[in-house]
């Protein structure tokens, strides 16, 4: 079974803890801040607009809107600059390890913890990322262990070496009841961003179809019982995927996207700019929509104009697909969001909030419509007793002397009578023509 030459991933989820800049540097996180020279080479690539969306600099003015973004960073490796904008790495942590079983097999993976990654956006949601290295890597081996981890809340407490989770305790120490099976809001599973390189020249369509779905390696269109059929393959491998030269090829889906990479491939990029200027860009849209279509399904919407407003930031500072001077960032863009359907969560939260103003209109009408039949009743009934006061007059001094209460007495319980009987067939028929609507 082949090897990686190279394979990086970082793990990615809503974080459950609330967490603010003033806490984070209290127990040791270090916020990243672009330098100068660092913002400017962005410049050059991404749209200003996009890079003060996801990123803190030097000297960057931005809109208040974007004041809550941050990043935060607990490092277990040093850097070397060796190029403007390249690094490499000089030394990492003690490895970590978890241990699974496969089918009767005990099977024990070795890998490095980089880094504990923060990252703080507007509407108080923050996104937690761990980033590791598992470099030289036996290829199945890598897929049951990235599977085993995006399967974070399940697995994490059982497969974690004690090392493992000492390394994570920047973490723990964040969380309500410092659980690490709690790291992700609403019990929901990591999604992984990974990266496999191989000394091969280019990428082979069914082993990334394999990693991509943490399917065993070989059985892409086989006759085991957990082979995807061919159908849905081919399916995957059409629209899912995005390449732009020869040595590489990328699958996204809604847990994963993972590039898988021959010789020749610059990894740099791919950690240092597509990770974290366009994948957590596309995470972050996703957890806003569906966090407020999560919120609606369970009936308690916020108010259509509060909806609208946010709807509105993220219409201004993030809901935008071109975001790049150069091709090839803008189609992986679209390819992560297609693999997430984000645009499905945008049409139900549009739809969301159609409904939402057309209830409000109802109610609105209702009320009114309830507050002119009000007026109309008092005004019927103040009509009847006025009528029913001159008529009684009318009767007295005709027909009757002074000392005679009688005649106008009943002539007052005839009016209520009338009354009654008017302000029951009033409500009765409205609500019937209520029912009817």
């Amino acid at each position: 079974m082949a090897t990686t030459k190279y394979s990086h991933a970082f793990l990615v989820g809503k974080f459950n803890g609330d967490v603010t800049p003033e806490s984070l540097a209290k127990n040791g996180w270090e916020q990243q801040i672009l330098t100068q020279e660092e913002y400017n080479d962005r410049l050059s690539m991404y749209y200003k607009s996009h890079v003060d969306a996801m990123m803190v600099a030097d000297g960057q003015q931005k809109p208040d809107f974007l004041k809550d973004v941050h990043h935060y960073k607990i490092s277990y490796e040093e850097m070397r600059r060796n190029e403007p904008g390249h690094y490499e790495i000089c030394k990492v942590c003690e490895p970590v390890s978890i241990s699974f079983r496969n089918n009767e097999e005990l099977v024990s993976f070795t890998f490095m913890l980089c880094n504990l990654h923060l990252y703080l956006f507007p509407f108080n949601i923050t996104l937690v990322a761990i980033e590791i290295d598992d470099n030289g890597s036996e290829i199945d081996q890598l897929r049951m262990a990235h599977r085993q981890l995006i399967n974070w809340e399940e697995n994490i407490n059982t497969i974690a070496s004690k090392e493992f989770l000492q390394s994570l305790s920047p973490i723990a120490k964040l969380l309500p009841d410092e659980n690490l099976a709690t790291i992700v809001e609403d019990g929901n599973n990591l999604k992984i961003f990974q990266i496999v390189q191989l000394d091969n020249k280019c990428p082979d369509d069914r082993l990334l179809f394999e990693i991509a779905t943490f399917s065993p390696i070989g059985s892409v269109c086989g006759n085991e019982s957990y082979s995807h059929s061919e159908e849905y393959f081919n399916k995957l491998i059409k629209e899912n995927t995005v390449s732009t030269y020869y040595n590489w090829k990328a699958l996204s889906l809604v847990d994963s996207f993972t590039v898988l990479a021959g010789e020749g491939f610059d990894s740099w990029q791919w950690t240092n700019l597509y990770f974290p200027l366009i994948y957590l860009r596309c995470i972050f849209e996703k957890t806003f929509c569906f966090s407020r279509n999560n919120i609606y399904r369970l009936g308690q919407q916020k108010a259509t104009k509060q909806l609208s407003e946010e709807i509105a930031d993220m219409e201004r500072y993030y809901f935008y697909s071109t975001i790049s001077y150069k091709f090839q960032p803008n189609l992986v863009y679209a390819s992560i969001a297609k693999g997430l359907d984000i645009e499905a969560e945008r049409k139900e939260l549009a739809r969301q909030v159609k409904e939402m103003a057309k209830k409000e209109m109802e109610e609105k009408k209702e009320k009114e419509e309830h507050r002119r039949d009000l007026i109309t009743l008092g005004l019927s009934i103040f009509a009847v007793f006025s009528v029913t006061w001159d008529l009684c007059s009318l009767i007295k001094d005709a027909f009757t002397n002074k000392d005679d209460h009688l005649t106008p007495m009943i002539s007052l319980w005839v009016a209520l009578t009338v009354i009654v009987i008017f302000a029951l067939y009033f409500f009765i028929i409205k609500k019937k023509d209520n029912e009817k609507n």
